[in-house]
């Protein structure tokens, strides 16, 4: 699988659009999510667990279930109605713990992440980009956190 993402321009491409990406909205920008300087346990669990964690809960078994559903597999623009649905919902979720901007940014990411998973038909994929979003977003842009 490893091989096979390495290999896919699309994966290599969204990889790259990550870093780049995420300077966009972050030039001249003072965001700060926290003052307090987390522990290296909590950079684990930001970086690795929860977009493991995330992953599993939204694009395994929550468009994994809506993808067995006809409706939800038709496409517009390459895009599922399941992930479409599954990426909401994430949207959702990132507003109790994001400011309201941040939390609406998080769509187009998942919306790649979702692809993703269609795309190889494997979580591994949008696993390994959720971590690197993760990575670059604490350690790069709320570099609050080193």
């Amino acid at each position: 699988m490893i091989t096979r993402l390495i290999k896919d321009k699309i994966f290599i491409g969204f990889f790259f659009i990550g870093f780049f990406g995420f300077l966009g909205p972050l030039i001249n920008s003072s965001h700060k999510e926290s003052a307090i300087p987390p522990s290296l346990h909590t950079l684990f669990l930001l970086i690795i667990f929860f977009p493991v964690l995330e992953e599993c809960l939204f694009r395994g078994i929550l468009q994994g279930l809506l993808l067995k559903i006809p409706f939800m597999q038709k496409h517009y623009i390459s895009i599922t109605l399941s992930n479409l649905l599954t990426s909401i919902l994430f949207v959702v979720m990132h507003f109790f713990y994001h400011t309201p901007w941040w939390a609406t940014l998080v769509f187009f990411p998942s919306i790649i992440l979702g692809y993703l998973r269609e795309r190889f038909h494997n979580l591994l994929p949008p696993i390994i980009l959720h971590i690197w979003y993760n990575f670059i977003y604490f350690i790069f842009i709320n570099n609050d956190y080193i």
